[in-house]
């Protein structure tokens, strides 16, 4: 393969992402984009679900933060907070509050437009990224030995020796493949029927309940709906209320405070009720998992892969997504490091395989608890993980060790396999919690963490935007 130019079809944070490993290794990078696109883009129709909660997890931060050096202080100085995971971020799980504890996991939350505006930002100062937006492919461009070499766009022809699917869940690689003769990969849905509304909210000046950001969980079988409330950039509260098989918040002023109120704490609730609201509020249905095997194909054209959303969208409830994306886009990274080598897109195909296995088995394996969802199989192996993990969380109230362990899991620091552990096993084996807290129990107080923080409101990071390093070739 020769690196004088690679295509991205998709110019949203999984192409970026892409877009910035490859402009290392191309002497030229070209990101194809169907929406117009500036420094002040905000909600666009390319991402529907831009309006509701986006989380970057411990592990997508810290790879994007070595993609991106200044990323985070970059969220800061636009008004984002740094959120630990356990002391400012509380969660009520089906067992209970999480303890008061400091797991070393943390997030900046941002809306999505800050969030692609300052990855665009620093994307522009690379004079070997070009971007071709308001502009649509249409199709792959087939070349000699089952190999493709280009992108039929609506203005013409782009010939390349790399084409990155990252065009999300309306991905056309199924039937482009098709049409070039190739088989179409075998597709899985689990659908769990989620639906979201959201919200902004101004935050009222002086409150302190001491937290920052706030997750009720559902409880299955029987509780169905969950809702979460994290700071946002400029002084904002984002408000997500969701349901699960069918059971959506409503969009009305009346009916989405009324869900709130009947959430497990009342806490989301009494923080909104008299909140002054910043936007209408916003209903998002698409949430179901789509898994698309192309690692299974024996025949597979060079010059083209398939990362992110393309490849693998996720239940957004679970805030894997971007994550995900990330270390995709570093695998790729690693990969373009060593030597040249035979069928370079069909292998990494099937590494990109290997990375979206654990959060798949996660996201759907929640999904499979409820009755009603459909898609999938629940396989002993399901049922098993079912119980094992309803004995883990059981103890996370009263176990700050085995809340510590479960929170890098959720923060992909660690593989899911890590709650097996013996000092895990060993717990879940011989006893149960002393105490299941009830739903009613008041949030316990969050002692002082001994981890030292990155960034914070009081103390914000004095840089802006880094320049570009040496291998961005900027002018």
């Amino acid at each position: 393969m020769n690196r004088d130019h690679a295509i991205i079809i998709g110019g949203s944070i999984g192409g970026m992402l892409v877009a910035r490993v490859l402009s290392e290794h191309f002497k030229q990078v070209t990101l194809i984009e169907h929406d117009e696109l500036n420094h002040q883009t905000s909600f666009r129709p390319g991402v529907p679900q831009a309006r509701h909660l986006h989380a970057l997890l411990t592990r997508g931060l810290l790879l994007i933060e070595e993609l991106f050096p200044g990323f985070q202080n970059e969220l800061v100085l636009q008004g984002t907070s740094k959120v630990r995971h356990g002391t400012d971020f509380r969660i009520l799980y089906p067992s209970g509050w999480n303890p008061p504890i400091d797991t070393g996991m943390f997030m900046y939350p941002a809306t999505r437009p800050l969030i692609e505006n300052t990855m665009r930002l620093w994307l522009r100062t690379y004079t070997n990224i070009a971007w071709r937006t308001g502009e649509r492919a249409l199709s792959l461009i087939p070349g000699p030995k089952s190999s493709v070499t280009g992108v039929r766009v609506i203005s013409g022809d782009l010939t390349a020796d790399l084409i990155v699917d990252a065009s999300g869940r309306n991905s056309r690689s199924p039937r482009w493949l098709t049409d070039l003769g190739f088989s179409p990969p075998a597709e899985t849905i689990v659908d769990a029927r989620w639906g979201y509304a959201s919200r902004l909210y101004r935050r009222p000046v002086g409150m302190n309940g001491g937290w920052k950001a706030l997750l009720s969980m559902p409880k299955p079988p029987d509780h169905f709906t969950a809702g979460i409330m994290q700071p946002v950039e400029d002084w904002q509260w984002l408000v997500t209320l969701a349901g699960v098989v069918g059971r959506h918040p409503p969009t009305d002023e009346t009916g989405f405070l009324e869900f709130a109120r009947n959430l497990r704490t009342p806490l989301i609730y009494e923080a909104i009720r008299n909140a002054e609201p910043l936007t209408p509020i916003h209903g998002y249905r698409r949430t179901a998992n789509v898994r698309r095997y192309y690692e299974r194909l024996d025949l597979w054209p060079e010059g083209f892969i398939v990362l992110g959303d393309a490849l693998c969208a996720f239940n957004p409830v679970y805030g894997q997504g971007m994550s995900v994306c990330a270390i995709e886009a570093m695998s790729l990274r690693r990969a373009l490091e060593q030597p040249h080598r035979q069928r370079f897109c069909q292998t990494f195909q099937r590494s990109a395989a290997r990375i979206v296995d654990g959060p798949w088995m996660m996201a759907t394996g929640e999904d499979l608890r409820w009755p009603e969802t459909t898609g999938g199989e629940r396989s002993f192996a399901t049922r098993f993980m079912h119980r094992y993990l309803d004995r883990v969380i059981g103890r996370l109230p009263e176990d700050p060790a085995t809340f510590r362990r479960f929170g890098r899991v959720t923060h992909m620091m660690a593989p899911a396999a890590s709650l097996f552990h013996p000092s895990v096993l060993w717990k879940v084996a011989i006893g149960r919690p002393k105490n299941t807290q009830a739903d009613t129990n008041p949030l316990p107080h969050a002692a002082e963490s001994p981890v030292p923080s990155l960034g914070t409101e009081s103390t914000p990071p004095s840089s802006s935007l880094p320049a570009a390093p040496r291998s961005a070739r900027a002018s």
